[in-house]
């Protein structure tokens, strides 16, 4: 193949390669939303156009005439595919009209796109929106596009984009989200009928999964009002008894007016109040404080929150005195027995279900929890009421006043009844409480019966608990004091046999000693003094005086004398001079001096008189480990002057040895082998070892030499063995 026949190859490739590419691009949004969240993953190649029908920089939603999509900016440039600067941020708004490239991935709940580019083409109108198929809009399905919707505001709240308000529609209750150029003022929407338009959303968990739909409402006129609010003199009147009771007529979900005497009042969060034989808990979070008597009149949203109920969103106030209702005596058990039996009979509880109302009955204490997690005065009394736990919680500064009572004391208790039910729908028509728990007004709805015995079950536990710890303590105290002692015994004993050997070896080395030195007493130094003797016969016979100092025969006599002094000077070192009544410093004293003799040296011997009585044994080897570092100092240092100290130890039952001179030093290696030519140095290292104690060599060149040595006092004598 030629040059030019590879090079049209090459572009026809190319050229189908980018079809192909092109061909697998998605140009409409609805073939976006159709992905499935393994095909999304794949990356699909996306080049679509479209108004923003919603922006929260750097997020935005972008719908074409097919559907509506997320395009995630920031996620985009985590990746780094794309960088927009602040002049393009600045042109983007609701109602531009942009032509996105990107490519497709899965998102927390439907298919996102992230775009690799983003040109701004003007501005469009934002399309109305259809109106929402309950069942797409509750689904999720429409989720990314414009839709229209008609409900009730229940609840504004504001956060740090704008306000979410919470609606309810005839096909449920859902969130919406409105930004703050869209909303200014939304008190007067509560309790309105309001049509809506704006980007259908959805809720959504970890795993994808949908919780719910919202609105998101970002374009001016996203909300208009169709009917506002009632004012609170024309809500209507609700008796207790009739809230969410049976009516032909569908109740549209506006607040509503009622009244009753307050039981309980938690400012800020919530208010019982009980009319006849109905209670009902109101929810507000206004800080208006209600005292108990006080009728009052609120106004609200019902709610039916664990099968009761209730008022949310309430406010009210107060408009006469009643008295308060007397505390009915009747167990927990016999609560549940009366609810138990109107659902098996398919009729109303009689004489009430008891939820909200003021009950009075006695009960063991088991615990006392401080410090709630959503009230930090509180405090929560776990109660046995003899087959049933439950729990009566009080909420302010009176609760500190019940952190003293004592578990397994009998209390009456005096509280507010909150059933509680299920967590999920009996198969049946009719639902029951399983258990209840008790709200206490103040400190005084809890009475001391009967204060607990000292002997309580946890107490005397915990008696038990320390005895079996302090018996375990015990047990392994004595198990480790066995197993130290049995230790301390195998040491004991290899101690005393390493002694006993080391002043068996001693004493025979000291006769060996003694031995050899009086051996060569009396063979080879005899016998180099009388060599010396014939050597100067026969100089005075064959040579005249006057010539005697330069011939051989007299440098012959001078080196057999000079043997004779440094075998008497090996003789006397052989010899072991026991200490025969003498002090270790006297015996010290006197070898120093002797060895002192023929050298041009100082010495000095420091001793203590307090120094402690020293057996043979470790005398010995001191004496020979002094004599081997004198002599030492001696051959090799040219000293001036040599000290020796002994003294006792700063630890007790030792004792210190120091021989220190200003010679000339030496550099101390770290190990002293035979091969070293240090056998003074090993043998007395050896000896310290023997003795159990430590032996210190400091020395440099030029600075001299100090040994020291420190050994124990108690050892084992010949005479012990």
């Amino acid at each position: 193949m030629d040059r030019r026949t590879w090079l049209i190859a090459a572009l026809l490739t190319a050229a189908s390669g980018y079809c192909a590419n092109a061909a697998d691009t998605l140009v409409k949004i609805a073939d976006v939303r159709t992905l499935t969240r393994d095909e999304a993953a794949e990356e699909r190649h996306v080049h679509v156009r479209g108004v923003i029908t919603w922006l929260e920089f750097p997020n935005m939603v972008i719908q074409d005439d097919s559907g509506g999509v997320w395009v995630h900016i920031l996620e985009a440039r985590r990746r780094g595919l794309i960088s927009i600067d602040d002049a393009i941020h600045a042109k983007l708004s609701c109602g531009s009209d942009v032509e996105v490239t990107g490519i497709s991935i899965p998102g927390g709940y439907a298919t996102i796109l992230l775009p690799t580019s983003i040109v701004i083409h003007g501005s469009k109108p934002v399309p109305d929106g259809h109106p929402i198929d309950p069942r797409q809009f509750f689904a999720g399905s429409e989720a990314g596009e414009r839709v229209e919707v008609h409900g009730i505001v229940q609840a504004i709240e504001s956060v740090p984009t704008g306000w979410q308000l919470v609606v309810s529609s005839d096909f449920g209750q859902f969130p919406v989200m409105a930004m703050k150029s869209v909303l200014q003022q939304p008190e007067h929407l509560l309790d309105a009928e309001v049509r809506l338009r704006g980007v259908a959303g959805s809720l959504f968990n970890g795993r994808g999964e949908l919780i719910g739909p919202r609105l998101l409402c970002g374009s001016p006129g996203d909300i208009l009002t169709e009917k506002e609010a009632p004012p609170p003199e024309a809500v209507p009147l609700v008796p207790l008894n009739e809230l969410m009771g049976f009516s032909p007529h569908a109740r549209p979900p506006h607040r509503v007016r009622v009244r009753g005497t307050v039981t309980l009042s938690v400012p800020g969060e919530f208010v019982y109040l009980q009319h006849g034989d109905r209670a009902v808990r109101v929810e507000t979070t206004a800080a208006t404080a209600f005292a108990e008597g006080d009728e009052v009149e609120m106004i609200g949203f019902v709610q039916q929150r664990s099968f009761i109920a209730m008022l949310v969103g309430a406010e009210g106030r107060k408009i006469g005195q009643n008295p308060v209702p007397a505390a009915v005596s009747i167990s927990p058990q016999e609560i549940i027995e009366i609810n138990s039996v109107s659902k098996s009979r398919g009729l109303p509880a009689k004489p009430h279900d008891f939820d909200g109302h003021l009950v009075r009955f006695s009960a063991r204490l088991l615990a006392v929890q401080k410090e709630l997690e959503h009230h930090p005065d509180s405090l929560r009394l776990v109660l046995d009421t003899g087959g049933m736990i439950l729990t009566a919680e009080i909420v302010g500064p009176e609760s500190l006043q019940l952190t003293n009572l004592l578990p397994e004391s009998v209390l009456e208790v005096t509280g507010i009844v909150q059933l509680d039910f299920p967590d999920k729908l009996l198969p049946t028509n009719r639902v029951h409480a399983q258990r209840l728990d008790v709200y206490l007004r103040t400190a005084a709805d809890i009475a001391v019966l009967r204060r607990p015995s000292w002997w309580t079950p946890s107490r005397l536990i915990g008696v038990l608990a320390v005895a079996s710890v302090l018996l375990i303590g015990v047990l392994i105290w004595v198990w480790e004091l066995r197993r130290q002692v049995s230790r301390k015994t195998l040491e004991l004993a290899a101690e005393m046999r390493a002694r006993r050997d080391a002043v068996i070896e001693f004493d025979a080395t000291m006769r060996e000693r003694t031995r050899l030195a009086a051996n060569l007493h009396d063979t080879l130094l005899q016998t180099m003094s009388g060599l010396a003797y014939q050597l100067e016969a026969c100089e005075s016979e064959s040579i005249p005086a006057a010539t005697r100092k330069a011939n051989h025969l007299e440098t012959a006599r001078r080196m057999v004398q000079r043997g004779q002094e440094d075998l008497r000077g090996t003789v006397w070192a052989l010899r072991f001079l026991p200490l025969k009544g003498q002090k270790v410093g006297e015996a010290l004293r006197a070898i120093v001096e002797r060895m002192q003799e023929g050298h041009a040296v100082t010495t000095q011997v420091i001793d203590q008189d307090e120094i402690p009585a020293v057996t043979e044994f470790v005398a010995g080897n001191l004496l020979l480990i002094a004599q081997e570092a004198v002599n030492n100092a001696l051959k090799h240092a040219q000293p001036q002057t040599i000290t020796v100290t002994l003294r006792a130890s700063d630890h007790p039952d030792k004792i210190v040895l120091m021989v220190e001179d200003d010679g000339t030093g030496f550099s101390p290696r770290p190990e002293t082998t035979p091969m070293s030519d240090h056998f003074g140095l090993l043998g007395m290292r050896e000896r310290v070892e023997r003795l159990g104690g430590v032996l210190q060599i400091e020395s440099e060149l030029g600075r001299g030499t100090r040994i020291r040595v420190e050994v124990p006092l108690r050892a084992f004598d010949s005479d012990l063995l």
